[in-house]
């Protein structure tokens, strides 16, 4: 499976595919090969309820590509530099510079992909020591 067509799925199943700014993280994906983190194309030139919004779907896009990382065509992983560190490496930054601004831990923990994203990057760290 190429990560382009996950990416549709996935937006399909998240009510968000056909939107403009769904076009963009296709777009993004396609023209710069970002597949981690398709949604950083745009996300910081909305609203801060938009941001929210946003991040949450980043978040369950990284627990997607982590979910099917085994369908994904080996070619297609190098193609956009997909690994499990890279994955580990985007849920570190998710949690870590893109989160909720000014946001405090109790408010993201109720969030549950935020928890899924949280225990997927303490996974991957402990098996990649």
């Amino acid at each position: 499976m190429t990560i382009e067509k996950l990416l549709k799925r996935f937006m399909k199943e998240n009510g968000i595919y056909g939107t403009e700014l769904s076009k963009d993280a296709l777009i993004f994906l396609l023209n710069h090969g970002e597949a981690m983190m398709p949604f950083n194309s745009f996300i910081w030139r909305n609203t801060l309820q938009g941001h929210n919004y946003w991040y949450e779907k980043a978040l369950k896009w990284v627990i997607c590509l982590y979910e099917n990382y085994e369908n994904i065509n080996l070619a297609e992983k190098e193609k956009k530099s997909l690994s499990l560190d890279a994955l580990m490496i985007s849920c570190y930054n998710l949690l870590k510079y893109y989160c909720l601004e000014e946001e405090k831990k109790e408010n993201l923990m109720k969030i549950d992909a935020y928890n899924k994203v949280t225990e997927l990057y303490h996974k991957l760290h402990s098996e990649s020591h």
